[in-house]
């Protein structure tokens, strides 16, 4: 199962890293203003409690991967 999830990951990583080559410079812009929202929503949800921190760490850890791969 283990394998199954790291190839998954891989393959994933692997596209969104050609999705962002081909996207224009604008529009990668506005897909880090989304990232950053959305990161900046679970600092707050970590702040209050009102999740699993186990949960908010891995959300943010994968929004913050993605605005990586930009």
């Amino acid at each position: 199962m283990e394998n199954l999830n790291e190839t998954k990951a891989i393959i994933y990583n692997q596209l969104l890293k050609e999705m962002f080559d081909i996207i224009s410079q604008d529009c990668r812009k506005e897909v880090e203003k989304i990232l950053d929202e959305r990161m900046e929503y679970y600092k707050i949800v970590a702040m209050s409690n009102a999740l699993d921190i186990e949960e908010v760490r891995l959300k943010y850890g994968i929004y913050n991967d993605l605005k990586n791969l930009i």
